[in-house]
């Protein structure tokens, strides 16, 4: 049995609200997320969520924003 383990920390310099308006960004090339693109109605609980290619053929992402 293998004991390693790995723990990886990432450090954003930038206050919370500006992390956040990042990773919701909506209509537009997400590199952090595969170079996806987020399509919502709202970003509001229950509203459907998903990660589509830029060009819209691939959908890697399918569910609903939880809160």
């Amino acid at each position: 049995m293998n004991d390693a383990v790995d723990v990886c920390q990432i450090h954003i310099q930038a206050d919370v609200e500006t992390v956040w308006k990042t990773l919701t960004k909506r209509g537009e090339v997400l590199p952090f997320f595969f170079g996806n693109v987020m399509h919502t109605t709202e970003l509001k609980e229950g509203a459907p969520m998903h990660m589509r290619s830029p060009n819209g053929k691939y959908t890697g992402v399918v569910g609903k924003i939880l809160e």
